[in-house]
C-alpha cells in the first residue's frame, strides 16, 4: 500500500508505504514533486484530476495500470478543525492478483455457461436415441436395435465425462510436479482402447505440470488419433480401436516443449483453426470436446498449442512454453 499527502498545488508533501520501493521510487522522490514530474502524462493527468477533486471536497475511487500492475487509488480531502479543506490524501493498493483471480473466475463462469448450453442441447439427443431404442428392445427379444442403444449410451457417457472435464480443465494450474513425459505417455496409452496401434516415445524430458491434467491431455490426443484412424460408421470405441492396426502415435521432444503426432489422415489446413472449438468433430463416434479440452489444459499451464502435419502427413500437435526440470 502507498499513502500520499499533497498540497493545494498538487505537490506531494509526504509519501510512504511498501509500494514505493516496488516501483523503484522513494519518499524523497515524491517530496515537492507533482504527478507530472514522476509519471507518464496520461497517468499524471488522471491523478491530478482526482487530486483537484479531493481539494474541492470530493472523494473518489478509481483504478490505474502502472508498470504492468493494476492499482486501486482512493483520493479524499483532508480538513482542518473548521472543516476547511487544507490538503488531499491518496491511498493506492496493488490489486493485480485480485483482478487476475476475478478474471479467472469470469473465464470459469463462461466455461460453465458453455457447459450448461451443451448439456441442454447436445447431450439430450443421444440420450433420447438410447431411450427410444431401449423401448423397442423391450418389445423385441432379439432386436438389432440393441447395438444402436449400446452405441448411444456409450457416447452419452463420454459426452458427460468430456463436458465435466471441459468445465474445469481451463482452471489455472496451481499445483505442479516434475513428471517423466515418456513414462506418463506410456501409462496414458494403456488407459485408452488403441487396438493394434503403436506408441513411439522419443523423449526423455521431465516436464513440470499438473499430473492429472497432463494425463487428460495425452489421453485425449491418443483417443483423437485412434478415432480418426479409419472412416467409421456407428461403432463402439473398441471397434474403432480394432481398425487402427497400422496407426503409430509418437510423443517427442521439442525445444521448449513437446509434440504428439500420428500417422493418421491428418487435419486439412483449412480446418486447423476449427479443431479446438467445442463440438467440432469429424469422427462419427467423437464427442467434439477432446481437442477443446486439450487446448484448455495447455492454456491453464501457460502453454501454446498449434496443429500441423506430422512427417507421415498425419496430425501433429506441438506444445511450447513448457517448463522442464
Amino acid at each position: 500500500m502507498g499513502v500520499f499527502l499533497f498540497d493545494r498545488d498538487c505537490r506531494y508533501t509526504v509519501a510512504g508505504g511498501g509500494e514505493l520501493s516496488s516501483v523503484g521510487l522513494t519518499s524523497a522522490d515524491f517530496e515537492g514533486a507533482t504527478a507530472h514530474d514522476l509519471f507518464l502524462e496520461a497517468i499524471a493527468d488522471e491523478l491530478e484530476h482526482y487530486y483537484r477533486e479531493a481539494l474541492d471536497g470530493r472523494s473518489h475511487r478509481f483504478e490505474q495500470q502502472y508498470q504492468d500492475r493494476q492499482y486501486q487509488v482512493q483520493t479524499l480531502p483532508v480538513r482542518d478543525d473548521d472543516g476547511e479543506v487544507i490538503s488531499g490524501l491518496a491511498v493506492s493498493e496493488d490489486i493485480t492478483e485480485r483482478r487476475e483471480r476475478q478474471q479467472a473466475l469470469e473465464r470459469q463462469n463462461e466455461r460453465l455457461r458453455e457447459f450448461a448450453g451443451v448439456v441442454s442441447h447436445d447431450l439430450r439427443n443421444p440420450l433420447n436415441v438410447a431411450q427410444g431404442r431401449l423401448e423397442l428392445a423391450r418389445t423385441e427379444s432379439d432386436s438389432d436395435h440393441l447395438d444402436d442403444v449400446a452405441a448411444a449410451i456409450e457416447r452419452s457417457h463420454r459426452l458427460i465425462d468430456d463436458l465435466l472435464t471441459l468445465a474445469s480443465s481451463g482452471d489455472e494450474v496451481t499445483e505442479t510436479e516434475a513428471l517423466d513425459l515418456g513414462a506418463l505417455a506410456e501409462g496414458c496409452w494403456r488407459n485408452v482402447p488403441t487396438g493394434d496401434a503403436t506408441l513411439s516415445v522419443r523423449t526423455e524430458q521431465t516436464v513440470v505440470a499438473d499430473r492429472g491434467r497432463l494425463e487428460q491431455l495425452l489421453e485425449n490426443l491418443v483417443r483423437n488419433a485412434v478415432e480418426h484412424a479409419r472412416p467409421q460408421s456407428a461403432m463402439s470405441s473398441d471397434d474403432v480401436a480394432g481398425h487402427a492396426n497400422d496407426l503409430t502415435v509418437t510423443v517427442g521432444a521439442l525445444a521448449g516443449g513437446f509434440y504428439v503426432e500420428d500417422t493418421g489422415p491428418g487435419i486439412p489446413p483449412e480446418e486447423r483453426d476449427e479443431v479446438f472449438e467445442a463440438g467440432h468433430s469429424t469422427a462419427v463416434n467423437g464427442t467434439g470436446f477432446g481437442l477443446r479440452i486439450v487446448e484448455q489444459i495447455a492454456d491453464a499451464h501457460g502453454w501454446t498449442v498449434t496443429v500441423t502435419d506430422s512427417e507421415s502427413g498425419g496430425a501433429r500437435f506441438e506444445f511450447h512454453g513448457v517448463e522442464t526440470a
